[in-house]
């Protein structure tokens, strides 16, 4: 029996960790026809360890005026005429500790659980604003400050093969992020198309790590 026999999914064997790029828009980043990350601010693809055939590519990046994610979703090929297609809200989950806290399992005020709803899908759509908000991490011993909606934005383009997820988190909105003086973020997210697919950074199987800080990726801020 193989390695993925016996524990299912290897990616819990492992503690991940990557640098993360700093990006400088040159424009407003609060619009998303001023910005975008190019194929070097890719992310490693840490899911294929837990679902070798659910693949897509992410791009992420820092700077001192907040967080920039980018997350690409094939669309599978339709499952031919005369077959009803299921269709719901697009999700994205995205967490950030702007203080990385390896063995600290509880969140505290520097973890954050942003939350970005658009949907249903059923036609093309070109840079669409999504539902943007900061939600309570369950567990968690201390809550980030409020954010303003201006601060967190995110929105959803459509291809005929893929959706396109972009997000700008301002540093207003980041409760202790200051890379001068702590290079190292907690990141995680999780993603579900509008066909019910889930796709995540890692370790997509078993109890998804929402409230545990401990459990996200290292991203190690780099110039």
């Amino acid at each position: 029996m193989d390695l993925r026999g016996l524990i299912e999914d290897p990616a819990w064997m492992f503690d991940f960790g990557f640098s993360l790029r700093r990006f400088v828009p040159q424009g407003d980043a609060r619009s998303p026809n001023q910005w975008k990350l190019g194929d070097e601010f890719r992310l490693p693809e840490l899911a294929s360890l837990s679902q070798a055939g659910r693949t897509h590519q992410a791009r992420m990046a820092w700077d001192v005026t907040g967080v920039f994610l980018e997350i690409d979703i094939p669309i599978p090929p339709s499952k031919g005429p005369g077959v009803a297609q299921a269709f719901g809200e697009t999700v994205l989950h995205f967490f950030i500790d702007t203080r990385s806290s390896p063995g600290i399992h509880r969140g505290n005020v520097h973890c954050h659980q942003f939350d970005f709803r658009f949907g249903p899908l059923r036609e093309k759509i070109q840079h669409q604003r999504m539902d943007s908000r900061l939600v309570r991490l369950s567990r968690s011993k201390g809550e980030p400050k409020p954010v303003d909606d201006e601060d967190v934005w995110g929105w959803i383009s459509t291809t005929p093969k893929s959706y396109g997820i972009q997000v700008f988190i301002d540093q207003n909105a980041l409760t202790g992020y200051s890379p001068a003086e702590f290079d190292a973020c907690g990141v995680f997210y999780i993603a579900m198309d509008s066909q019910y697919r889930r796709y995540s950074l890692a370790r997509l199987s078993h109890a998804i790590p929402w409230d545990d800080p401990s459990l996200w990726c290292r991203a190690k801020l780099v110039e």
